[in-house]
């Protein structure tokens, strides 16, 4: 399963033996700010990354979840990613203002990115993997490395789930996501994407949520159901000799409840167990 940001911070500060105060010290992020991080509470934004990776001596890339290597590169992953992406560029004859245009970002924007004065956030490097159709490791990785991190699976984000009052689910493909190939042989997947707030604190508005098509799911588990044949919402899950129970992580929103008889007239039928969360902003 793909590490969160949290998860591979504290390994990162366990691997190289520094502590939280020391951390806070050696970026200026306060100690509060730092917690949250830490507790998964809250992603760091770009430059905060770029701190963290900096005081740790890591790459900022595997500290945004993208499959490489912890250890900072010799070359800066700016350097990498403006080799990567002008040499996409080329190879799909697009200039800046396609580029631009494809992102929905500034012209001078990109143009930092192919001169390596910075790199885009995860959701814009994910965006140009779509456009030049390869992996965000092909963009944020040197060209010529190992296979140490053998190249994921993508899968479709079929369209968005609501954590909330349920929607009719977009069969749409919105975007693309990476599953290791060892996820992949357990089943078939598929991804959504999450909004509204009834699955705070654990799911947030726009993340995406990596899903196992099952059509049965146990006590406990977070499960994709369908409501009325054309709803999709995702909640967590209790089986009751009376029927089921869809559960919000929110406490200000009420749990579902069906009955063996609403769950065959409805009807209500779950089609996928989540097994894996992508916190996105």
């Amino acid at each position: 399963m793909k590490q969160e940001f949290s998860e591979r911070l504290n390994e990162a500060m366990q691997a190289k033996n520094i502590s939280q105060a020391q951390l806070v010290e050696k970026t200026g992020i306060g100690k509060s700010t730092m917690s949250q991080y830490l507790s998964g509470k809250y992603k760091a934004k770009q430059d905060n990354i770029t701190k963290i990776a900096e005081a740790l001596h890591i790459s900022p890339a595997w500290l945004m979840g993208i499959d490489t290597e912890m250890e900072k590169p010799e070359e800066s992953l700016e350097e990498i990613f403006a080799y990567n992406l002008n040499k996409f560029m080329v190879k799909y004859d697009k200039d800046i203002d396609d580029v631009a245009k494809a992102c929905n970002v500034k012209k001078k924007e990109i143009l930092k990115w192919t001169n390596a004065e910075k790199i885009p956030a995860v959701d814009i490097i994910q965006r140009l993997a779509i456009i030049f159709d390869c992996y965000k490791s092909d963009l944020t990785e040197k060209m010529g490395r190992s296979t140490a991190h053998p190249r994921g699976v993508r899968i479709p984000v079929l369209g968005r789930v609501v954590a909330g009052i349920p929607i009719e689910a977009i069969e749409e493909i919105l975007d693309y996501e990476e599953i290791s190939e060892s996820m992949a042989r357990t089943g078939d997947f598929f991804a959504l994407q999450v909004r509204g707030d009834s699955m705070e604190p654990k799911m947030s508005e726009g993340d995406v949520v990596i899903v196992r098509k099952q059509e049965t799911a146990q006590t406990g588990d977070v499960a994709i159901v369908l409501v009325n044949g054309d709803e999709a919402t995702v909640k967590k899950i209790r089986i009751m000799d009376s029927g089921i129970m869809l559960i919000p992580f929110n406490t200000k929103y009420d749990p579902w409840i069906y009955t063996a008889e609403d769950i065959e007239r409805l009807p209500v039928k779950i089609i996928g167990k989540v097994v894996e969360c992508r916190q996105k902003y």
